[in-house]
């Protein structure tokens, strides 16, 4: 590769990922910290097909007349590639993967990894200072435990 005409952020994903050929999507992640390329790789994959869900919404509790407020706190990948969320799965170690067979308008089943609360708290974690496009709604993650925790110490 040619570091000469590439700026800097591309000079660093070079240095840490290697592609086997221009053509072929097969990526060898390297360096000291073999973890945090892990990271990134998931951060990116999050910012690009994942979904985190940080908001409010009221339900009714059985047999209670009045809904109350909770939180969903969700991390949540689609994709057609079962290797792919068997890799996030094994790679943060939480959640569940589910498949979710095509609809009419579909022509692919999709597999689905997922994680809450707590899970979600530790995942955002792992991979926020690697986000770019979801790092509010991973921030905001992080706060509310981090809020949460500090009471009740």
């Amino acid at each position: 590769m040619n570091y000469e005409k590439k700026d800097s952020y591309e000079q660093n994903l070079c240095d840490y990922f290697y592609f086997s050929s221009p053509n072929d999507f097969t990526v060898i992640l390297y360096g000291n910290n073999g973890m945090s390329k892990v990271d990134a790789y998931l951060a990116g994959l999050f910012d690009g097909e994942g979904c985190v869900s940080y908001t409010r919404r009221p339900q009714l509790r059985k047999g209670k007349p009045k809904a109350y407020l909770f939180w969903v706190i969700r991390m949540e990948v689609n994709m057609i590639d079962k290797p792919t969320i068997e890799f996030i799965h094994d790679s943060f170690g939480c959640g569940t993967i589910n498949l979710r067979p095509k609809m009419e308008h579909q022509n692919y089943d999709q597999y689905r990894w997922r994680c809450t609360h707590r899970d979600a708290f530790q995942c955002a974690k792992r991979i926020f200072p690697y986000s770019i496009t979801k790092k509010e709604k991973l921030n905001n993650i992080i706060k509310h435990y981090e809020i949460k925790d500090s009471r009740s110490v």
